[in-house]
């Protein structure tokens, strides 16, 4: 099979390199492609079998597969709509909302309060927005801030309005996603597949990078055991709700009391050591066995 990797510059070297060597053990041909170079001309004049889209690319918020949905090229992953969704994450919580609605349950997980300020509200009222935020944001100080370029950046944790102040500063240029802070066991979940056939990995620790610790959850191995399978169960549903499909990963923080959202990410990275990259090992999978049996679906 023909297959076109679809990249950019900054994550091409990584990202893009780790597929490729992944179907290549399939017994692929695998060329990756520049999206920033006549990407839709070239799709169109070459015709692949199919396409990868790299994490970190504009197939973060569901244009590159719009573009492949034109050209009728199938692709991995999520179709446009539900990385548009998922990439923004009150979108993707009123979506969730109607699904608990429409299935008549109760909400499994609950979102952390978040408010994205562009640029230009950040260049000309800055100090409003920090008013407007010790306002609406419960539970005070910490916030998380971070940048909306379309490069993934370092989330930043502030602890006083100074510190705020300084963070939406370096955002001028980009705008910034502020959000609530919580204490709590920060968890990426994997999820592998598409709607009730999907499938959850083991809750990766985003702390320690590896497999989340039962006794991290509840000193009682029975209410730790409860509380692991109701976070995989909100990843489970979040996919389900957002319609999801081949991968996705979920990250959630379990507060003490119950799980919360933090955003989802319909194309993660599947370099080595990423959550994804150590959740499938956990699971005694590899990247190039997940993706070739994508392939082969």
């Amino acid at each position: 099979m023909n297959i076109a990797v679809l990249a950019d510059s900054q994550n091409h070297s990584k990202e893009a390199e780790a597929i490729r060597e992944a179907l290549k053990k399939g017994d692929h041909t695998v060329e990756i492609y520049d999206v920033d170079q006549q990407i839709t001309a070239t799709l169109k004049a070459k015709r692949p079998d199919l396409c990868c889209i790299a994490a970190g690319t504009e197939g973060d918020t569901g244009a590159l597969q719009e573009m492949l949905e034109l050209l009728q090229i199938p692709f991995l992953g999520s179709r446009s709509e539900s990385c548009r969704i998922s990439a923004d994450e009150k979108i993707s919580m009123f979506s969730l909302l109607r699904y608990v609605e429409a299935a008549e349950e109760g909400l499994a997980v609950e979102p952390l309060v978040g408010f994205k300020f562009s640029a230009k509200l950040i260049a000309s009222e800055l100090d409003t927005i920090v008013q407007v935020c010790e306002e609406r944001i419960p539970g005070g100080y910490p916030y998380e801030v971070r940048s909306l370029a379309p490069e993934k950046t370092a989330t930043t944790t502030v602890q006083d309005s100074k510190e705020f102040k300084d963070a939406l500063k370096a955002c001028e240029k980009t705008g910034c996603l502020v959000r609530q802070w919580v204490e709590g066991i920060r968890v990426s979940v994997a999820v592998l597949g598409t709607g009730w056939d999907a499938h959850v990995l083991p809750p990766i620790d985003e702390t320690k990078n590896a497999p989340v610790s039962l006794a991290a959850l509840s000193s009682s191995d029975e209410v730790a055991q409860a509380i692991r399978s109701e976070i995989e169960r909100c990843a489970f549903e979040v996919c389900l709700a957002l319609g999801l499909r081949d991968f996705a990963l979920v990250r959630l923080v379990w507060d003490g009391a119950q799980v919360r959202m933090a955003e989802v990410e319909a194309l993660p990275s599947f370099a080595e050591g990423s959550a994804f990259e150590v959740a499938c090992k956990t699971a005694g999978l590899s990247i190039e066995g997940v993706l070739n049996h994508l392939v082969e679906l």
